[in-house]
C-alpha cells in the first residue's frame, strides 16, 4: 500500500469537520511546498464505536503520513494543547515524518465533537481525565483501520501529561479487550522534565530494542531548544528515555545506546 487508506464511509470527514479543522490548531507542520504536497493527510473522527461514549462522543483528529508509509509501519498519537509549544510540535512532527512514521494528532482544544447520534457540537477543551479513552480509540483506529505496526503516544502542554495514562494495562484491557492493541511506549515532553513510560513489549519481529534508540533520539530532539537552556543536553533525555523503555538494561548499555542514537 503506497498511501494511507481511507476510513470506512461512516468515519470519514464531513464538510463541516473539514471547515472546522481548517481554522483549528490541527494544522500540518510548515515545510517546503513540494514536501507538504507529497504527504498523505486525512481528517477523521476518533471514537470507540460502541455504546460507551463516556468521554463525550467522537473527537476530530488529523492523520499525516509520509509518502511511502505503508501497512506495518510505525505511527504516533500526538496531543499538545499549548500555543507556546508550536516549536516543540514542529520539531516533533518533522522528526517523526522523517523517520517514516505516521502522526495522528488529537486536538486537546477540541474545536468540536460528534455526540452519539451524529451531528457536530461545540466542545470545551478536553480535561486530562477525558483523554485516556480517546487515546485508546486513536490506537485502535491506527491498528485496525490503517494497519499501523508499532504505535506510541506523545504529549506536551498542560493536558499532554495525561498521555502517560495510556500505559495503564487495566484501563487498556477495559477499553480494548485483553488481546487488543497496546501502545509500545508513551512520552510526555513537558513543560517540566520529560517523562517516559514503557508500554506492552512488542513482538520480537518488531526489533524493539533496536528501534527504541532512534525513537528516544526523536523525542529528545523535539525538546532540544528548551533543553539547551534549562535541562541539560539532549543525550541525557535520550538516556532517561531508554532507561524507561528498555527496563533491565545496564546503565553502561543504555549510555552506549544513547550515544549511538546521536
Amino acid at each position: 500500500m503506497g498511501a494511507v487508506r481511507s476510513m470506512p464511509n461512516t468515519a470519514r470527514k464531513s464538510l463541516r469537520l473539514a471547515a472546522m479543522l481548517a481554522s483549528s490548531a490541527l494544522q500540518t507542520v510548515a515545510m517546503p511546498e513540494r514536501a507538504a504536497a507529497s504527504l498523505q493527510i486525512e481528517a477523521l473522527w476518533i471514537g470507540h464505536g460502541g455504546a460507551d461514549h463516556e468521554a463525550g462522543g467522537e473527537v476530530p483528529g488529523l492523520l499525516t503520513a509520509p509518502p511511502a508509509w505503508t501497512s506495518g509501519d510505525a505511527a504516533a498519537v500526538v496531543i499538545g494543547d499549548a500555543p507556546g509549544d508550536e516549536r516543540t510540535r514542529a520539531r516533533l512532527f518533522d522528526a517523526l515524518l522523517a523517520g517514516d512514521a505516521a502522526v495522528l494528532e488529537l486536538d486537546a482544544r477540541s474545536p468540536g465533537h460528534r455526540p452519539p447520534g451524529g451531528g457536530v457540537a461545540a466542545s470545551a477543551p478536553l480535561r486530562p481525565q477525558d483523554l485516556q479513552p480517546h487515546l485508546f480509540d486513536a490506537l485502535l483506529a491506527l491498528r485496525r483501520d490503517y494497519g499501523a505496526g508499532l504505535v506510541v503516544a506523545i504529549g506536551f502542554g498542560p493536558v499532554g501529561e495525561a498521555v502517560l495514562s495510556g500505559g495503564d494495562e487495566a484501563a487498556a484491557a477495559h477499553r480494548l479487550g485483553d488481546t487488543g492493541p497496546r501502545f509500545a511506549a508513551l512520552a510526555f515532553l513537558g513543560p517540566g522534565q520529560p517523562r517516559f513510560v514503557a508500554g506492552a513489549t512488542p513482538p520480537p519481529d518488531e526489533n524493539w530494542p533496536a528501534r527504541a534508540g532512534p525513537l528516544c533520539a526523536i523525542l529528545a530532539s523535539a525538546v532540544a531548544g528548551p533543553l539547551r537552556a534549562e535541562r541539560g543536553p539532549a543525550r541525557d533525555v535520550t538516556r532517561s528515555c531508554l532507561s524507561a523503555l528498555l527496563p533491565g538494561r545496564s546503565g553502561q548499555s543504555t549510555a552506549r545506546a544513547a550515544d549511538d542514537a546521536h
